[in-house]
């Protein structure tokens, strides 16, 4: 991604998790970012924890927000931007 400039550019996502799964003690459920492999063979599901932050490569790597079937699912989501030169 790159704004109409095109000197800043995006390839990453940090994402900041603000309330808590089931399996964390919350009253969430559902809500993983799963990742999948490029085959979609293999699949990593990281769950909802307050607190918790992933920081991955958006641009090439598969990845889903699993459906929330009970509660409200809160997150902060950034671009990393850097500058081409």
């Amino acid at each position: 991604m790159s704004k109409p400039d095109g000197k800043q550019r995006t390839w990453y996502t940090l994402q900041l998790y603000l309330n808590d799964s089931l399996a964390s003690g919350g009253d969430l459920k559902g809500g993983a970012t799963t990742f999948l492999s490029s085959d979609e063979s293999r699949k990593v599901a990281v769950e909802p924890k307050m607190g918790r932050v992933l920081l991955f490569q958006h641009a090439h790597l598969l990845h889903s927000g699993d459906e929330v079937t009970r509660g409200t699912k809160y997150t902060m989501r950034s671009d990393l931007l850097y500058e081409m030169f």
